[in-house]
């Protein structure tokens, strides 16, 4: 596997396993194999190389240990419909893929993989993006037919990017029974196993139910394992996100509850603590007030909890 490439250019292979110890693929390796109908890769940070497989009919690749890769690595792929970036390699840069059939996916288990803006080089309007992360935090782009994503972040993406957004699966917890109840909304996700605070949730009666101790305040670290066209995904939930949690003010006593709440600001009926996090769980904020100024928040949806009263929380829309 030498640097200098077209090691197997235009040969009769139909399958090839890349193991670990192959650091790279070189450029034209496998170009115009034009039965080359399935790779394997297992390699450990490796390189794609221009050209590599290009002319191939592969129409799936997941891209295990890959480091990085050329574009032209895929040209003139015209069965190409599926890629996925698994978990693991922390500094993958996403690049654009020359997808030209219909009804392509690019799933993505990997939360650090960016920019996803990138694909705008290559418009498909055929390609839906399967995202595993709570936190749009990364560009997402504008080309994408849809953006799949995990129950109770919708709102999250919408504020992220003008494409079609839609959740994979629905995400509705009860803390006080530690389970939650979860069903694919969408063809292809299965959902393959649930663990409540660390223990592995069972099904029975339409809830993952873990036998816990109830959660206490609103913290319920839940991880959510699926399958998207069978590729594992992972979703790591530190804090509920419900969809009765709809900024409707919770009232469980006479003396606190909240009174008011806009975009910009929350008003409680007394001065209490108050915490603001993220939805995947990051505080952004603290204080002891009465009204809570929101304004200087970016556009997105956040969790207001109360450490002395944490039965009362909402989600917060900006």
């Amino acid at each position: 596997m030498h640097t200098s490439g077209y090691q197997f250019e235009g040969t009769g292979l139909t399958q090839v396993t890349v193991p670990a110890n192959i650091s790279t693929i070189p450029q034209g390796c496998f170009n115009d194999c034009s039965a080359l109908c399935k790779i394997t890769l297992r390699m450990d940070g490796g390189r794609i190389m221009y050209r590599a497989l290009a002319g191939t009919p592969l129409t799936a690749i997941a891209l295990y240990g890959v480091g990085s890769y050329q574009s032209s690595a895929f040209d003139s792929c015209g069965e190409l419909r599926r890629v996925y970036s698994p978990a693991g390699v922390s500094d993958l840069y996403y690049n654009e893929l020359p997808f030209t059939t219909g009804e392509c996916e690019v799933i993505v288990n990997n939360p650090d993989l960016k920019p996803l803006e990138a694909q705008r080089r290559h418009p498909n309007p055929n390609v839906d993006l399967y995202h595993c992360s709570l936190s749009a935090s990364h560009d997402l782009g504008s080309t994408w037919r849809t953006i799949y994503v995990p129950g109770g972040a919708r709102e999250i993406y919408e504020a992220a990017t003008s494409c079609r957004v839609a959740e994979m699966y629905s995400y509705i917890t009860d803390k006080e029974n530690s389970s939650v109840m979860i069903e694919p909304l969408v063809p292809g996700v299965k959902i393959t196993g649930v663990t409540v605070k660390g223990v592995a949730a069972t099904f029975a009666e339409g809830r993952w139910h873990a036998d816990v101790e109830p959660s206490a305040g609103s913290r319920m670290n839940v991880e959510v394992n699926y399958t998207v066209f069978r590729n594992p995904m992972l979703t790591v939930y530190e804090y509920p996100v419900d969809s009765t949690l709809t900024g409707v003010p919770t009232q469980v006593s006479d003396d606190f509850s909240i009174i008011g709440h806009s975009r910009d600001c929350v008003t409680l009926s007394q001065p209490a603590v108050w915490h603001l996090y993220t939805l995947d769980g990051r505080l952004l904020d603290r204080g002891v007030s009465s009204d809570i100024d929101v304004t200087s928040l970016p556009q997105g949806v956040y969790m207001l909890h109360f450490p002395e009263h944490p039965e009362v929380g909402m989600r917060l829309h900006r």
